[in-house]
């Protein structure tokens, strides 16, 4: 059984499906998410509740109908899903670890040096796609309200997001993820000159792969056709050649820097938080794989 809350229409594709005979119970407030496929189906059970109240309610009523045995069996099964979490994010930190020499950058080297430079204070506000995966696995979150991100098709989120997660906690350190067709898409100019003459500086880190590559993947994935260079360029899926944002950034009174090697990742970064602190926006390229 699987309790979805508050799904939104999934903007990537999945990789992976429930069983055929599993049963899928949906929590959300607008009724209009009756008709939306969850994993290419429906809901068996539709609930019309507000999540904010619902899940309190829901925890009352299980806590209610816990005996004994039931709480020694799930401190049980929580102490088996601890060990294995655990396990796994050591190996997460083991991979990202290991791929400081990989070149091009790898997005796992890139988020493990983001881990280094962030306290559990910091606000990350991320709309990365495809490398969504390293993201989550190399950064560690556990604060409530220091991960922002958008489940939805906006791409330009990531840019006007951090800005206004920075107006609204000044004191606190923003860093926000994007693409770098977020980047193009998220009205950099005039996000990060407000940014810089408003006084709310955040540090942008730019996932540049050169290319729209979650939209390059479904057109591959459609046409059953590994696109070559011309052909991703005639589809309008590449961005190349990429243009330089960190000139961007210089232009509107920020600091920017382009990453092209793995050992610049880790003291670029650094020095973009430094001067993120002085009370500059900062933009750092990394220039990863394309696709």
């Amino acid at each position: 059984m699987l309790l979805v809350i508050d799904y939104d229409t999934p903007y990537v594709p999945a990789e992976g499906f429930p069983r055929p005979d599993a049963k899928i119970i949906h929590i959300d407030i607008d009724p209009l998410t009756q008709g939306r496929p969850l994993w290419h189906r429906g809901a068996d059970i539709f609930i019309e509740a507000d999540s904010r109240e619902a899940i309190p309610a829901l925890n009352k009523i299980i806590r209610q109908r816990l005996t004994p045995e039931k709480r020694a069996k799930f401190r049980e099964r929580f102490s088996q899903l601890e060990s294995k979490h655990q396990k796994e994010r050591n190996e997460w930190h083991t991979l990202g670890g290991n791929s400081s020499n990989q070149k091009p950058i790898s997005p796992d080297w890139l988020c493990h040096c983001i881990n280094k430079v962030v306290d559990e204070d910091t606000i990350i506000v991320n709309h990365t796609i495809s490398q969504s995966a390293s993201v989550t696995e190399q950064i560690e979150r556990t604060k409530p309200g220091t991960l922002l991100g958008c489940a939805g098709g906006s791409i330009q989120l990531a840019l006007g997001a951090a800005l206004g997660a920075k107006m609204a906690a000044p004191d606190r350190t923003v860093v926000s993820l994007m693409t770098d067709g977020g980047f193009v898409w998220g009205c950099p100019v005039a996000t990060l000159w407000s940014a810089s003459s408003y006084h709310a500086p955040f540090l942008s880190v730019i996932f540049n792969n050169q290319s729209y590559g979650v939209i390059r993947g479904i057109v591959q994935r459609l046409s059953e056709t590994e696109l070559s260079d011309k052909m991703a360029f005639e589809a309008g899926v590449d961005i190349m050649p990429p243009p330089t944002y960190a000139l961007v950034a210089q232009t509107c009174g920020g600091y920017g820097r382009m990453v092209e090697y793995p050992d610049d990742v880790l003291p670029t970064l650094k020095e973009a938080m430094n001067q993120v602190r002085k009370g500059k926006p900062a933009v750092v390229d990394v220039r990863l794989g394309k696709g």
